[in-house]
This record gives structure tokens, C-alpha cells and sequence, in this order.
């Protein structure tokens, strides 16, 4: 009998001090800061949207631009104005499937690639973008583009208008009120060709 009640005692006495002052509850653990919470949750920034402008890299010389696919089709051409440093109109060109080579320089006059007819752009000075391959057209001929001429917003830009799109080459000259320096930037995600002028 004295064997069973030491035997209990000291079940008892292990129990008590297995519970601790919190009468046998598990503790809580504190909860984790929302602050380390949110920040080991949160995405990477994204890259900027659009290219900052650096004048000195700017110029009138023809510029030459690596595609990143054979072939895309042009799906949208926009214009805006940056009044930062000086003054600049953008102009973007976005493609899906990826960028085109392109070409971007001056030129005196811009025809018609199927047919070699004239083309009227307004402006006194012209830059000429040239993709290949590319394509601003469906398998059914349509259109991928809101519209083959689109207006300037005041600045330097008068109006861009497409000149061809045939036989894989995609060209639109840009009327300007005179010819100005102009920087080119490739962009990713959707892919587009960025042309900063000038004002």
C-alpha cells in the first residue's frame, strides 16, 4: 500500500510541474510581425514601365536594333509627351510575339513598298521606322493595329502613318515639325520599340 502511494504522489508531483503556472496549457507562440510577414511575402519590384530619357545618349544618326524573334505582329502605336528634361514626344510601337529588327534614321520622302507610290506625311522632317520581319495584319488580312495614322500631341511630333506592311516588312515614317535628336529603347513584357524626340 505504501509502495502505490508513493508511486501516485510522485505521478502527481511530475504532472504539476510538467504544467507550470499556466495550469497544463500549451503556451501561445507570440504572433509573427506584420511588417517580417508582408516582406517575406511581397514580390520583387517591377522593372519600370517605360525608359527614363538620357539626352546625352540622343542623335540624328541612323540606329540599328536587334530583333528578339523571327517575326511579330504590331499591335498598337501610341504617342505621348514627357515634358522632363527639355521636352520630349514618345513614341512606342508594341508588338506580341516579340521585336522585330528595326531601323530608325531620317529620311527625304517615304513611297509605298508594293507599289513605290508617294507617300504624304506631314511635317517638315521625316524619321523612317523599319521592321523585319513583322507583320501589322491576321491571317485574314485584317488590321492588328487601331489605326494606320495617328495624330501628335502638340510636340514635336505632327503625325506617324504606316507605309507598308508587305512581304514581312512593317514601315512608318514620323512627321516632325524639324528634325531633331532621338533616342531608341528596347522594352520587354509586352515587347515594344520606345523612340524618344526632341521637343
Amino acid at each position: 500500500m505504501s509502495r502505490l502511494f508513493a508511486f501516485c504522489l510522485c505521478i502527481g508531483l511530475l504532472a504539476a510541474g510538467c504544467g507550470g503556472s499556466g495550469g497544463g496549457k500549451t503556451p501561445t507562440p507570440a504572433a509573427a510581425s506584420p511588417t517580417a510577414a508582408a516582406t517575406a511575402t511581397r514580390p520583387p519590384p517591377s522593372p519600370a514601365a517605360e525608359p527614363t530619357i538620357d539626352p546625352a545618349t540622343a542623335g540624328t544618326a541612323p540606329v540599328d536594333v536587334a530583333g528578339d524573334v523571327l517575326g511579330g505582329t504590331l499591335v498598337d502605336v501610341r504617342i505621348g509627351l514627357h515634358p522632363e528634361l527639355g521636352g520630349w514626344d514618345r513614341i512606342v510601337f508594341e508588338f506580341t510575339g516579340g521585336l522585330p529588327a528595326a531601323q530608325v534614321q531620317y529620311v527625304q520622302s517615304a513611297t509605298q513598298c508594293a507599289s513605290g507610290a508617294p507617300v504624304a506625311v506631314q511635317g517638315q522632317a521625316l524619321l523612317a521606322v523599319r521592321f523585319r520581319p513583322a507583320q501589322a495584319h491576321n491571317e485574314q488580312g485584317q488590321l492588328t493595329i487601331p489605326a494606320t495614322t495617328v495624330p501628335g500631341q502638340g510636340g514635336v511630333i505632327v503625325e506617324a502613318k504606316s507605309y507598308c506592311d508587305f512581304e514581312a516588312v512593317v514601315q512608318w515614317a514620323i512627321g516632325l515639325k524639324a528634325q531633331k535628336p532621338f533616342k531608341v529603347t528596347k522594352l520587354s513584357a509586352p515587347p515594344r520599340l520606345v523612340i524618344d524626340i526632341k521637343q
